[in-house]
């Protein structure tokens, strides 16, 4: 009988463990984070002794304790992106220059202020919109010009910089804007991912 008491005690532990791991292991998979319930349910499930409930259970929690490290370094990162991000936007609000940036498939991902004034096109407008076809398709005398032969759009391809003291750029209402304009590639780790071109208004 004592036996039989001891075998249906360690049973019950046992079960009473393996369902703790599996109501942690549920709830990360649910909540996709360390919470301080899941760290509770698995304390319960482990034992001074080792075995192989504690093995799974200290398994999971190094698993959640990587995911919580790698969530922190992720806020941090996007903490640092979007202060960066406002300090551009604070610094090319103010330029007297246009500025507009497109990523390697030629789509505007961002235009400033200036940009705005010029174009007659508000930066909403813009964002996602093909840069060549929309704001330098044609030249002045009405006739079109491709990408290809384009060099202002050429700069996300070639990784060349270019510089014109005598250009232009097509306006939301069809006019023609002389500009100075210089295009230049954005790089990372060696990797043409966009241009961001600064133009001048040198109208006459």
């Amino acid at each position: 009988a004592a036996l039989w008491a001891s075998i249906g005690v360690w049973v019950y532990r046992t079960t009473g463990r393996i369902a703790w791991v599996g109501l942690a292991s549920r709830q990360f998979i649910r909540e996709g984070h360390a919470s301080p319930d899941l760290k509770r349910l698995l304390e319960k499930a482990c034992r001074p002794r080792a075995d192989e409930i504690n093995e799974v259970a200290r398994s999971l929690g190094s698993l959640a304790d990587t995911v919580a490290q790698r969530d922190a370094e992720r806020d941090a990162y996007e903490a640092t992106l979007r202060e960066s991000e406002a300090k551009v936007l604070e610094i090319t609000s103010v330029l007297a220059d246009g500025v507009y940036v497109l990523n390697r498939e030629g789509l505007v991902t961002f235009a400033n202020l200036e940009t705005e004034r010029l174009l007659g096109w508000t930066a909403a407008e813009l964002l996602g919109r093909n840069g060549h076809d929309t704001f330098h398709y044609k030249r002045p005398d009405g006739t079109p010009i491709s990408s290809e032969s384009c060099p202002v759009h050429q700069t996300i391809h070639t990784g060349q910089s270019y510089r014109s003291p005598d250009d232009w750029l097509v306006r939301k209402d069809g006019g023609i804007l002389p500009v100075s304009i210089v295009s230049s590639p954005i790089l990372r780790d060696g990797v043409v991912t966009g241009s961001v071109a600064a133009f001048h208004d040198i109208t006459p």
